[in-house]
């Protein structure tokens, strides 16, 4: 063997020895242990039985803030029955609608930009509302501005939109 074959295995044995120590603490340490802190465990969300009254809204049309005409009422009530995903517009905020895993917008788009009364169970999580209807009902009496969340005459009611 040269002395330059026996360099160049020299170099390379000692580059090996040099990256095993550095390479496999890192390799351990996505391994074991350290890697389940890493999951997020799944928390349940606070949840109750409600009726809330307000107002059913596109949530792309009410984050963005795109004025609603009597033209585009027609054209947020469709983008709801295809899909486009739904608020309940109250007092306290938004609050999302759905039914499970379902496409509610069948419910939905007949209520679009209208005052309406819905019955469901209501999640909360983080600051997050969701709430899962079963029911919704025109509202008797049109409602505006701060009075979304006007109690009816129902002793059941839980108006407060949380």
């Amino acid at each position: 063997m040269t002395l330059r074959k026996r360099s160049t295995i020299g170099v390379v044995g000692a580059v090996i020895l040099i990256a095993i120590p550095t390479i496999a603490p890192l390799y351990v340490r996505g391994q074991g242990k350290d890697s389940k802190k890493q999951l997020v465990k799944p928390t349940m969300a606070q949840s109750r039985e409600v009726t809330v009254r307000g107002t059913v809204v596109c949530i792309h049309t009410y984050i963005t803030g795109e004025a609603v005409t009597p033209e585009k009422m027609k054209a947020i009530g469709d983008a709801i029955r295809n899909g486009a995903p739904a608020g309940l517009e109250t007092k306290t905020g938004l609050v999302v609608l759905g039914q499970g895993t379902t496409n509610p917008g069948r419910l939905l788009f007949p209520h679009a930009m209208r005052s309406v009364k819905i019955k469901g169970r209501m999640y909360d999580k983080a600051g997050f509302k969701y709430l899962d209807f079963t029911e919704v009902k025109q509202a008797k009496e049109p409602t505006g501005g701060d009075d979304d969340n006007a109690a009816d005459d129902d002793d059941d009611d839980d108006d407060s939109g949380e």
